[in-house]
C-alpha cells in the first residue's frame, strides 16, 4: 500500500501535476486512494527524505520549492556519476544490453515541441544507459539523480508549454540522437575515455539549455 502511494505521488510530483510550492492535501490524497492516513504519512515522509516534500511539525506537507542552487547540483552530480556509468559501460556492457542501448538513441523527428514524448524516450535511453555499467548501486543513485532532472524539465513544459505537450526551448532532435549514437559507438568499442568525454558534452549541453529556459520565464 505504501508503494503505491508513494509511485502516485511521485509521479505526480517528477512530471509538475503537482508543482512546486503546492500543498498535499492528506485528507484529498487519502479520499483520492481509498486509504488511510498511515500509508500516506509514510510515503511523504519517504518523498520528503529524497527532497520532494517539506513537512512541517504540524503535519503540513507541500511539494519542495525548485532552487537554482539545487539544479545546479543535480546538473553536476548527473555529468559525474554519467560519466561513470558511461565508462563502466565502455568496459562492462553486455552486448544485448548495448544493442538495446543502440535501439533507443534515436529521437523520432515527430517529438519535436512534444516536450512528454522527448522526456520519455530520452529517459528510456538513459535507463539503458544505467544498466550498461553493471553496477546495481550506481544505477540506484543515477536513476534517483535523474528522476530529480526530470521535475524542472517538466515544469517548463507544463506551466507555459504548448497545449499539453510542453514549450519548445530549443531541443535539437538530431543534436540529441547525435549525442546518443556518440556514446553509444564509444560503448560498442570499449572506449571509456570516448564515452566519458560524449557524456560529459551532452550533459553540459542540457544543463545550459535548461537553465537559460529556467532563468527566460523567471521559474529560478
Amino acid at each position: 500500500m505504501v508503494d503505491r502511494v508513494y509511485a502516485f505521488l511521485k509521479y505526480q510530483i517528477l512530471t509538475c501535476e503537482m508543482p512546486p510550492g503546492q500543498a498535499i492535501s492528506e485528507k484529498g490524497v487519502c479520499d483520492a486512494l481509498s486509504i488511510s492516513r498511515t500509508p500516506f504519512r509514510e510515503a511523504v515522509n519517504r518523498l520528503a527524505s529524497e527532497g520532494l516534500v517539506t513537512a512541517s511539525h504540524y503535519r503540513a506537507y507541500q511539494v519542495a520549492p525548485l532552487i537554482e542552487s539545487d539544479i545546479i547540483n543535480l546538473c553536476e552530480l548527473r555529468t559525474m556519476i554519467e560519466a561513470d556509468v558511461a565508462t563502466l559501460a565502455a568496459q562492462r556492457g553486455a552486448p544485448a544490453d548495448v544493442k538495446r542501448l543502440e535501439s533507443l538513441a534515436d529521437l523520432p523527428s515527430a517529438m519535436q515541441g512534444n516536450h512528454r514524448s522527448y522526456l520519455a524516450a530520452n529517459s528510456a535511453f538513459h535507463s539503458a544507459l544505467a544498466q550498461c555499467c553493471q553496477n546495481a548501486r550506481l544505477v540506484a543513485i543515477y536513476l534517483s539523480v535523474m528522476d530529480q532532472l526530470q521535475r524542472p524539465l517538466y515544469l517548463v513544459g507544463h506551466l507555459i508549454g504548448r497545449d499539453a505537450n510542453g514549450l519548445d526551448l530549443g531541443l535539437d532532435l538530431e543534436k540529441t540522437s547525435a549525442e546518443h549514437h556518440e556514446i553509444v559507438k564509444a560503448i560498442r568499442e570499449g572506449d571509456s575515455a570516448k564515452a566519458r568525454e560524449a557524456v560529459v558534452d551532452a550533459t553540459s549541453h542540457t544543463k545550459t539549455m535548461l537553465l537559460r529556459a529556467l532563468r527566460t520565464h523567471n521559474f529560478i
